[in-house]
């Protein structure tokens, strides 16, 4: 019984940690604040002119737009993703 406890508690504890380090290093290393500030508001802009190019279109079948957004949030989360961990690996 105490090693399923002490397991589930190692488990509980590593999972917390790696997101306070990834913020952390955002902020410390970020050495142009204006740069990143402008790639996170590009990035908004084209995730906003995309949802609404996709509203136009299909304004008669609302259930694909919920679909394309679904698509679009899962694309922008993989791609800050992957900037976060290039950024990461550069310093």
């Amino acid at each position: 019984m105490g090693c399923g406890y002490s397991s589930s508690f190692v488990v509980a504890e590593q999972q917390p940690p790696p997101a306070k380090p990834i913020t952390l290093t955002i902020s410390a290393n970020s050495k142009h604040p204006l740069e990143t500030r402008i790639v996170q508001v590009s990035d908004l802009l084209i995730f906003a002119i995309s949802f609404l190019h996709l509203w136009v279109i299909n304004r008669t079948q609302r259930w694909k737009v919920i679909l394309s957004l679904k698509c679009l949030i899962h694309f922008q989360i993989q791609h800050v993703i992957t900037r976060l961990s290039c950024m990461d690996s550069t310093t």
